[in-house]
């Protein structure tokens, strides 16, 4: 079984031959399960899931996945559980490390465990070109439901490979249908760019030759948490928006001193399956997510809600031009160019909200205490990244910085900015 990957699948292909792209999610367990149950699990979802199946191959210049008998199980390493920070370690060496596509499966699996004590930590590490944030989750509940005892039997008939967002595109945006907005759409692009040079005067946040990826976690508590939604919902404002502003916000504040009002570079993901025909539903595993990046002005004295106004204001004008979709069929080309050019980084931040995860707090005898989710960054991406939902009712950022632009300590001043000006602004 095989099919083409599509644009955006493509594009993550191409920057993980750039530099290592992987994606770390890290399950913190109490009452963890024994490891014959998690290898139980993990087979019960390749079973299940055909891209767990796959592989990624190249010929005559196009990709695709391949299913193919010779693909391995999940590779699950088995790791004795130092501390209640090991998971961080872990993390870490997955963002710096490439996954070998070429064999497959796209999936494969820690487990930190200590046969002294009773919590663990699951890190899995994979391709997104197989899991956007809404699959991931629906992976991880599968996966601790199948944990508590034996999993269910595989499918008589094999699920077929999911498709590319490319053939869900509403019918406005296929075929000859999709040329006059694609090219509206590249033109606004360019403008935008020839703007920003000249507001910026060409310069542009060094790309340096080498670069790893390390991690910083935040959150806040779950009153917070409400008291900011809330206010945000009185400013009539979502939550991402205000999520994104503050990251600029801190951004600017670290990054450009006192350089006064400049346009700042930012990237946001968004999801597009609700707006796909037909909707992939949530177990459908897949990418179906798109990158947009607008260009928000800030300035020293800006206050939280003002940037968010702002941010707001380019996501809706965005969205009405169907930008978040057209956004999906130029990724390829887009990291093809940057990566090729290596002269300019992509933008100041980026951040993927998830909301919600939906995930239970507790599965049997086990107890889901947190979930992250870490996405590599490389020397032309942006400088401040992170992925931020919701869990236990409580807002928390996994930001990924480069250790060529900041050390650990100006990582976590910049972190506690954000935190600290979310919590200022529901306060």
């Amino acid at each position: 079984m095989e099919r083409h990957l599509g644009n955006i699948e493509t594009a993550w292909v191409l920057a993980g031959r750039f530099a290592p792209l992987t994606v770390a999610g890290v399950l913190r367990l109490g009452g963890a399960p024994p490891l014959e149950r998690v290898r139980a699990s993990l087979d019960a979802l390749q079973q299940h899931h055909r891209l767990l199946q796959a592989r990624i191959t190249r010929r005559r210049g196009r990709y695709s996945f391949e299913v193919t008998a010779d693909v391995p199980p999940i590779p699950l390493d088995v790791v004795e559980r130092r501390d209640a920070d090991h998971w961080r370690e872990v993390a870490t060496a997955v963002l710096n490390q490439r996954l070998d596509l070429e064999t497959g499966p796209l999936l494969r699996c820690v487990y930190l465990h200590d046969d002294a004590g009773t919590d663990g930590d699951i890190v899995f590490a994979y391709d997104h070109s197989v899991l956007d944030a809404t699959s991931a989750a629906h992976v991880y509940e599968q996966f601790l439901t199948w944990c508590q005892g034996p999993p269910p039997a595989a499918p008589s008939v094999a699920p077929p490979l999911p498709p590319p967002i490319d053939d869900l595109l509403p019918a406005r945006l296929r075929g000859r249908a999709r040329i006059a907005p694609k090219t509206a759409f590249l033109r606004r692009q360019v403008a935008d760019e020839l703007a920003f040079r000249r507001a910026t005067r060409g310069r542009s946040d060094a790309v340096r030759p080498e670069a790893r990826c390390h991690l910083v976690t935040r959150s806040l508590d779950s009153t917070a948490t409400d008291e900011l939604v809330r206010r945000a919902r009185r400013h009539r404002l979502t939550t991402n928006s205000v999520i994104g502003a503050a990251m600029l916000v801190a951004a600017h504040r670290h990054l450009r001193g006192d350089a006064g009002r400049l346009p700042m570079r930012a990237i946001t993901f968004a999801d597009l399956r609700s707006d796909l025909e037909p909707p992939p539903a949530p177990d459908v595993l897949g990418c179906y997510i798109s990158m947009m990046r607008f260009t928000v002005p800030v300035g020293p004295d800006d206050d939280l809600w003002t940037a968010a106004a702002a941010y707001q204001a380019q996501v809706r004008a965005a969205w009405e031009h169907d930008e978040h979709l057209l956004s999906a069929t130029v990724a390829k080309q887009l990291v093809r160019m940057s990566t090729t050019i290596k002269r300019m980084r992509i933008g100041s931040t980026a951040h993927s909200y998830a909301g919600g995860l939906g995930l239970a707090e507790r599965y049997g005898e086990i107890e889901l205490i947190d979930v992250h989710g870490f996405i590599s960054n490389n020397r032309v991406g942006p400088l401040v990244t992170a992925f931020v939902k919701i869990n236990r009712g409580a807002l928390s950022w996994d930001f990924v910085f480069l250790d060529t632009d900041f050390d650990e300590a100006t990582a976590e001043r910049i972190a506690d900015t954000v935190c600290d000006g979310l919590v200022e602004a529901a306060a």
